[in-house]
């Protein structure tokens, strides 16, 4: 191990930078079959891997998706996911 090295002081700040990468999303709203939708991504580490998570609602109906690996791919499903429920909900 390094000597002269304030590991805690290094530690505090890689979990900084980490907890704010976590805290950043996009949300944006998106019409869907003709209603308005918020749809957010947000990145987060799972099990030493960065992933994004997507949640896209409106009208009621909330659809997810989880673990991508892409931005896009995390709205794209949680689009998918939000269709597939309000088409079940009528």
């Amino acid at each position: 191990m390094a000597t002269g090295i304030d590991w805690t002081i290094v530690a505090t700040k890689v979990a900084s930078y980490i907890y704010n990468l976590h805290q950043s999303n996009d949300v944006q709203t998106v019409e869907i079959c003709g209603r308005p939708c918020n749809v957010q991504i947000k990145g987060r580490l799972h099990k030493l891997k960065w992933v994004w998570d997507g949640h896209c609602e409106g009208g009621g109906v909330i659809g997810t998706a989880r673990h991508h690996n892409s931005r896009n791919g995390a709205a794209e499903n949680a689009i998918k996911d939000y269709v597939t429920k309000a088409g079940q909900a009528g």
